[in-house]
């Protein structure tokens, strides 16, 4: 019943087909949990740059720019290295294990200007990064006749965790600390991975929606057995030594 009803309600927004729901909210809530996390986030690195000197933040910026240059050839190089199922949860967990780091540099050090210099630029590194890391996720789970009709919708989930984050921000900031919030930021990165491993080889489609999302009428792609991402297969070609035969044709007398 309830799950009948959502679908009915998005269905009034979204023009999804039969198989497409589930992938469609797990996306969705994909996208949602990590831009809440950034949200988080994203206010603590401005107080940590303001800690790390205000006549700072012209360098800090610098630095940010040089770290983007440098993450993005090695998020490349990642994302063609290994495969989605091993590449997704590790690099989820390198970002979370970096956050506990932050907090305990944070909480045991008396002098923190230093580690918030740090703080600020890993902030904005980290945003580039997973969003890179979404989106490319996004692409090879959905074609491009498929991302025309869904990606709007997936795309609403950064809305509204963006105003989420903010809010919870807003309301724990005072009851735990700035800190502190990097520990709940970190707990909303790693439930993305409770998203991304629903499956072996498709982690946020099962196997039978995959199979028919896939292979529905409007789309002739399909998707490997293994790499996850979408193939066409190319029309077959006549072989110029074996040309196709033709009866001739028969003179009227």
């Amino acid at each position: 019943m309830a799950g009948g009803a959502v679908a009915s309600l998005i269905g009034r927004a979204v023009n999804f087909r039969p198989g497409e729901m589930p992938g469609l909210l797990a996306a969705f809530g994909y996208h949602f949990l990590l831009f809440t996390a950034y949200s988080i986030l994203r206010p603590v690195r401005d107080s940590m740059g303001i800690a790390g000197g205000v006549e700072n933040l012209d360098d800090l910026f610098g630095w940010t720019l040089v770290g983007m240059l440098v993450a993005m050839p090695l998020f490349g190089w990642a994302s063609g290295r290994f495969r989605r199922a091993v590449f997704l949860p590790w690099t989820y967990l390198f970002f979370v294990a970096q956050l506990a780091v932050f907090w305990l540099m944070f909480t045991s050090q008396a002098d923190i200007a230093g580690t918030a210099k740090v703080f600020f630029v890993w902030v904005s590194v980290f945003n580039l990064f997973v969003v890179s890391v979404f989106w490319s996720f996004m692409a090879d789970l959905f074609d491009k006749e498929q991302g025309k009709r869904l990606f709007a919708f997936i795309t609403a989930g950064a809305s509204v965790g963006t105003i989420v984050g903010s809010a919870i921000t807003t309301l724990l900031a005072r009851a735990v600390g700035d800190v502190n919030l990097l520990l709940v930021s970190a707990a909303l990165l790693a439930s993305t991975m409770v998203l991304t491993r629903r499956g072996d080889d498709y982690p946020l489609l099962k196997p039978e929606d995959i199979e028919l999302v896939a292979r529905s009428p409007r789309s002739p792609r399909c998707l490997g057995p293994r790499s996850g991402r979408a193939s066409e297969r190319p029309p077959a070609r006549r072989s110029p030594e074996r040309p196709e035969y033709r009866e001739p044709r028969r003179r009227s007398r």
